[in-house]
């Protein structure tokens, strides 16, 4: 018994790790990018990660000029990890 126990846990420990992941869009840039600008609107991102609200993509937006550059947006991804 104490073996199933030992067995349980460690599996629930390492789902931990894949859980989180998976938590995390899996978005392409170049996809999002409908207009081939070179930049990403809030308008395309919400399209596609409806999830997004108004104050993550003002903290995305690291120059403030309403988009998101392909550095911006790497940056982003990051924090969803």
């Amino acid at each position: 018994m104490k073996s199933l126990l030992k067995i349980s846990a460690a599996l629930l420990i390492a789902a931990v790790p894949v859980t989180a992941f998976a938590a995390a869009p899996a978005l392409d840039y170049a996809k999002i990018d409908t207009a081939k600008s070179g930049k990403i609107t809030e308008a395309q991102l919400k399209a596609v990660y409806p999830k997004l609200t108004d104050d993550q993509f003002k903290k995305a937006d690291a120059d403030h000029d309403g988009t998101l550059s392909k550095t911006e947006f790497d940056a982003w991804m990051k924090t969803l990890a």
